[in-house]
């Protein structure tokens, strides 16, 4: 494996495989990292504005939404952003086909749960004992379709690999959000925060669904509103394991967040939602990886032979691992500190739940960067079976390590079912021949041992506490995963701003 054999799929006028995969993450990085401070911005203006209880309250809304959503999108996300990727330069009048039967079912599924969100609405409310959710559940109703065509306009500009411009408009939404949230939460309370959503929607319909039509259009892919049998077949086959699975996963969490509401009151839930708003930040690791991955992989696995996609992939995952040790660590040891000073004392609590959460998060990257590889595969049933497992596991642990230990089982059952997700997975993606796993495995024994250390100093030394400590352990593993990288691998990294600076995919 040399770097050389990573970026080498060509040199056309795209680029070769590594320069669009670098020139992608560095944007979905400098995106994500943004948009992840804007986002943190936004959850303390929700913090302080609402309060614990308030918080708790908005988390319901939130999975509850979730859920409404990703059932109106039928899981085409995946579908949309694989088959532009390979239609593009196949048969340009059968994406036209594929993507006017996906705006077509969208729009007919968003209005149909729309109808049936806006009917259960007051029954929702009066279960949940929140009355606000009812006004604002129907908010979210009446703009259902426009979210549903911002996420295939999402999807269309990913499988184009418009990456700079998805992150470019990330940004400009994240931070447009802020003034937004606190203008609705000072004007109407818990329900501003449907009022908020539904002005971003209209923004994001007009700049991520109507970029996307124009750009379309230019290259002559017209969408209409039509239905082609044959792209309907190949999104039932394609695209029903990942409606399922999403469906499933988007149940798990709205139940894990109801048993904490039922055992532990709103109050603790908001401290979820708080310690989960701190470990997220480790998320743009793997977001600046996966926004290109999936387009690229789809390419890549078209388009080379087993052995080179192979080393990619595994050089992709090795390089995950070292990237997130210190970020993750970074992250959980310096949580108290953090949302001491940004959400407050009455929030303090959330600090050792949110280190758990960060811990399931790093074992969460490579389960990202591997099913990435399956969806470019096609594997989607594979994945609908690993996420059966996920639910059992979420929403069992939660049930039994919550009764156990309190708000912590929560994290626990996270990071348990992380950690299965992940042992399942890649001895998957092994036997398939997609990626090596021994060097895999040995690239998380940095990891293994820098987070054993951390969470003995945190039990014992309360090392969350002691910055000067934390700060040691960190850089400390950051040495340790340089150390540990190939010489290749470590060319990489110091090879980036020279990809970044050459003219290639934006």
């Amino acid at each position: 494996m040399n770097a050389e054999a990573v970026g080498a799929t060509g040199t056309g006028p795209r680029g070769s495989f590594r320069q669009r995969l670098v020139k992608g993450s560095a944007y979905a990085f400098l995106a994500t990292v943004l948009g992840q401070l804007f986002a943190l911005v936004t959850s303390i203006v929700y913090a302080r504005l609402l309060g614990r209880d308030g918080l708790g309250a908005l988390a319901v809304y939130a999975q509850l939404s979730a859920l409404a959503l990703a059932i109106a999108a039928l899981g085409l996300g995946a579908p949309i952003t694989r088959f532009v990727a390979r239609l593009r330069f196949e048969d340009a009048g059968r994406l036209g086909r594929f993507l006017s039967t996906v705006v077509t079912l969208t729009m007919i599924a968003s209005a149909g749960i729309a109808g049936g969100i806006a009917v259960l609405a007051g029954a929702i409310g009066e279960m949940y004992g929140v009355p606000e959710l009812v006004p604002m559940l129907r908010i979210l109703a009446a703009f259902m379709v426009m979210n549903s065509l911002t996420g295939v306009g999402i999807a269309i500009l990913q499988g184009l690999q418009k990456i700079r411009r998805l992150s470019l408009v990330g940004i400009f939404l994240e931070s447009l959000g802020i003034p937004v949230i606190f203008l609705s939460l000072s004007a109407f309370g818990l329900v501003g925060a449907a009022v908020a959503g539904s002005v971003l929607s209209i923004v994001s319909l007009s700049l991520l669904f109507g970029t996307a039509w124009s750009d379309l259009r230019r290259e002559g892919i017209p969408i209409r509103f039509h239905l082609d049998r044959e792209s309907a077949r190949d999104l039932a086959t394609y695209a029903s394991p990942l409606l399922a699975s999403t469906f499933i996963m988007k149940i798990a969490f709205l139940v894990q967040t109801s048993i904490l509401a039922a055992y532990l009151g709103y109050g603790d839930t908001g401290l979820f939602r708080v310690a989960s708003v701190i470990a997220r930040m480790l998320a743009f690791v793997s977001s600046s990886i996966s926004v290109p991955l999936l387009p690229a992989i789809t390419e890549l696995y078209a388009t080379s032979a087993e052995a080179p996609s192979r080393s990619k992939v595994t050089t992709i995952m090795r390089l995950t691992a070292y990237a997130g040790v210190p970020v993750a660590l970074g992250i959980g040891l310096f949580a108290a500190p953090m949302i001491a000073l940004l959400y407050g004392g009455d929030y303090a609590a959330s600090a050792p739940l949110a280190f758990v959460l960060v811990l399931a998060g790093f074992a969460d990257l490579l389960g990202i960067v591997a099913a990435n590889s399956m969806l470019g595969d096609g594997k989607t049933r594979t994945l609908f079976v690993l996420d059966l497992v996920q639910v059992c596991f979420l929403v069992g642990g939660t049930t039994v390590l919550v009764m156990q230990f309190g708000l912590i089982g929560s994290g626990l059952a996270v990071l348990v079912n992380a950690m299965v997700y992940c042992g399942l997975i890649l001895p998957l993606l092994a036997r398939q021949r997609r990626v090596d796993l021994a060097p895999v495995l040995r690239s998380l024994l940095p990891g293994v041992g820098a987070f054993a250390v951390a969470a003995f100093a945190v039990l014992l030394a309360n090392a969350q506490a002691h910055l000067w400590l934390g700060a040691g352990l960190v850089v400390g593993s950051a040495i340790l995963c340089w150390r540990a990288m190939a010489p290749r691998e470590r060319k990489l990294f110091r090879d980036v701003p020279g990809v970044l600076l050459r003219r290639g995919v934006t």
